[in-house]
């Protein structure tokens, strides 16, 4: 207790003020410092949850690529990686199929670019090509595979047309849509070349796919 008067201390049970000798009754109590809130915890600093839209990055497809056919060639005037593999066959009347996979990505995918991917894939195909005169026992087959996210209609459209013949070789163009995590190529099987359509359908899909 405190002398309202002069401030002097006055002893617990005292009702004068030792030093002007005021009544205690008027004196305060000595103001106590207003409880403070206790210091919270340190919450956990919140998971940071991955921004993905669905989409793949290109990288990681071509990773999901190289664990099935080997690590690739980049070829600097296609701008494209490259991987070559040979099949041999009793059905393709024991023949064997000399094949090249191509992978690109594009920041948007239409007809025109893909079409002009393709040609420049096959061209570059028939240019390195090394054996015997294509038609003897021996074919090439060129797979331009175009990685996107944003893939156009007539991209779409395109791929799924019947591609330009050539002498004892094929061209399959074939879209991987990053964004939707799809491919598509052509379904329908030419009159030419009727006996090995199936089995290059088949070995673009087995080798572009997402899964």
């Amino acid at each position: 207790m405190f002398c309202y008067k002069c401030g002097t201390q006055i002893p617990d049970g005292g009702k004068f003020c030792p030093a002007c000798g005021t009544a205690a009754q008027g004196s305060t109590a000595a103001s106590q410092p207003a409880p403070q809130p206790a210091e919270p915890f340190p919450q956990p600093s919140p998971i940071t949850q991955a921004t993905s839209n669905g989409a793949m990055p290109f990288e990681d497809y071509r990773s999901l690529l190289e664990g099935r056919l080997g690590i690739g060639q980049f070829v600097p005037e296609l701008n494209a990686w490259m991987y070559y593999s040979e099949e041999f066959k009793i059905k393709w009347g024991a023949s064997k199929m000399k094949k090249y996979v191509f992978l690109s990505s594009f920041e948007k995918l239409d007809a025109q670019t893909l079409r002009a991917y393709s040609d420049a894939c096959i061209k570059h195909a028939l240019k390195i090509y090394q054996g015997l005169p294509r038609g003897f026992q021996t074919g090439v087959s060129s797979f331009a595979i175009a990685a996107s996210n944003a893939v156009g209609q007539d991209a779409v459209d395109l791929a799924l047309q019947i591609p330009p013949k050539h002498y004892a070789a094929f061209e399959l163009p074939v879209i991987a849509d990053l964004q939707n995590r799809r491919i598509c190529h052509m379904q329908r099987t030419p009159m030419w070349g009727a006996l090995l359509w199936k089995d290059i359908r088949n070995f673009a899909t087995a080798c572009a796919k997402f899964e």
